[in-house]
């Protein structure tokens, strides 16, 4: 029954040791991450967007100004992030290991029905979903945009006695048409375009002037994703009652799915929210208790 909980430090905890340090790894990686950093901002529309709030946007992507040419699927997008990793075997075991990333940005729109926001990709990060994949090794030469993108981070296909090398290829990207999720500081500004015309209404703030929605860096880089688990609400616990965890989606006192009083001696709990310790750090002591063999 714990399995349909859909808890996942739960489902790790269920696997044994193994499976909790590699649930862990999955966890706490910086995909996961963003994303919990993504849910945790409230989604907001365009056209209600305030000047200075810092924003949750879901929509659709469409190209800016410009846009950029995907190495290894040509895609047009805003952004694309390609990972490059090669085989290495030691004896008879081997494992994947990660020789460069390869990532670039240019501003894009997005648009929410409501309105359209400019993103700005000057401090930018995003958890892109990699769906582009490609492989060369044995029997199966590296084609030449494969060799181009090796040569620009100083690298080559083959090995020192000229045999290919395991590798493989993978790339996100986000491209127009695609529905992301973005957060970042909203700032309206008059907008630039040629013939952009003001509301019948009168505009932001009642300004006769044409405005746009602008989403900035501020002390923290724009965050994006197009990972559908980004584009909802966090789930809270089924069953959090106070405004706190069912807000934040964390367990609240009464959850039975957790070592209440070991957790509250350890994190000083108050109404389901850890003074003491931050989110994560309440996730891993909750792990640990759950895990551990009675």
């Amino acid at each position: 029954m714990l399995l349909l909980t859909g808890d996942p430090l739960l489902m790790i905890a269920l696997l044994g040791g193994g499976g909790v340090i590699a649930g862990l790894f999955w966890y706490f990686s910086a995909h996961q991450r963003a994303i919990r950093k993504i849910r945790g901002v409230a989604i907001t529309r365009v056209a209600d967007a305030k000047d200075g709030e810092w924003v949750r946007l879901v929509g659709t992507v469409q190209a800016g100004t410009r846009t950029l040419s995907a190495p290894l699927s040509g895609r047009a997008c805003g952004y694309f992030d390609v990972q490059v990793q090669v085989r290495v075997s030691r004896g008879k075991s081997s494992h994947w290991r990660s020789l460069f990333h390869e990532i670039e940005s240019v501003d894009f729109v997005l648009d929410d029905g409501s309105g359209q926001a400019q993103i700005q990709t000057q401090h930018f990060s995003c958890a892109v979903v990699r769906d582009h994949h490609r492989t060369s090794g044995t029997f199966n030469d590296a084609g030449e945009d494969l060799i181009e993108l090796l040569a620009r981070h100083g690298h080559e296909p083959t090995n020192m006695l000229g045999m290919n090398k395991t590798m493989r290829y993978d790339e996100g990207v986000l491209e127009p048409g695609e529905q992301i999720a973005v957060i970042g500081r909203a700032r309206w500004e008059d907008d630039p375009s040629p013939g952009a015309v003001a509301p019948a209404s009168g505009g932001y703030r009642g300004s006769n002037r044409a405005k746009r929605l602008v989403l900035e860096a501020s002390d923290q880089p724009v965050h994006a994703s197009d990972d559908p688990k980004a584009l909802t609400l966090m789930e809270p616990c089924a069953r959090s009652t106070s405004p706190t965890s069912v807000r934040r989606g964390w367990c609240s006192l009464s959850c039975p799915r957790r070592a209440v009083s070991s957790i509250e001696r350890r994190s000083h709990l108050v109404q389901g929210r850890p003074h003491a310790l931050d989110r994560e750090q309440h996730d891993v002591e909750r792990l640990r208790l759950i895990a551990r063999p009675r």
